[in-house]
């Protein structure tokens, strides 16, 4: 794989964490009084997404890529098929469907990019194993919680 095929791969794994930082918040502030989805933990959930995005944004960078720079792009170019917000705020399950699709998603494209890279660039699999890592942590928790909700 190409670097600059690379550096697009990653962009589009950047929007998808832009993209989940933006609909956490937005959930966990429709959500705040539920037990099942804690608006700390959405809030930290939002926090762990933007601190990805940096991650990747620097290996992008450091590929000689370009980042998405329009926000309406970033829904467009993160690898999934579509996002909402639950239509009702109480609704904790649905809310917990949908992070779990949005996660799922994440996971395919972590390990069809990992695939695709093989061992020929050490330095951007290593970050994107721990994203896989981190994303496969956050649908176990999610199953959990859905198991409670």
């Amino acid at each position: 794989m190409e670097p600059e095929e690379l550096a697009d791969c990653l962009d589009r794994l950047y929007c998808y964490h832009l993209m989940m930082a933006q609909w956490t918040i937005a959930v966990g502030s429709r959500h705040s009084l539920s037990s099942q989805l804690p608006l700390a933990g959405l809030q930290q959930e939002a926090q762990v997404h933007l601190e990805a995005a940096i991650q990747l944004a620097g290996r992008i960078v450091e590929l000689g890529g370009a980042l998405t720079a329009d926000p309406s792009d970033v829904a467009y170019r993160a690898p999934i098929d579509s996002i909402e917000l639950p239509d009702n705020p109480a609704d904790a399950r649905r809310a917990l469907d949908q992070l779990y699709r949005l996660t799922a998603s994440a996971i395919n494209a972590y390990q069809a990019l990992l695939n695709t890279v093989g061992e020929a660039d050490p330095v951007s699999r290593q970050i994107v194993e721990a994203l896989l890592s981190a994303a496969a942590d956050r649908s176990r928790a999610v199953v959990a919680a859905m198991g409670s909700a």
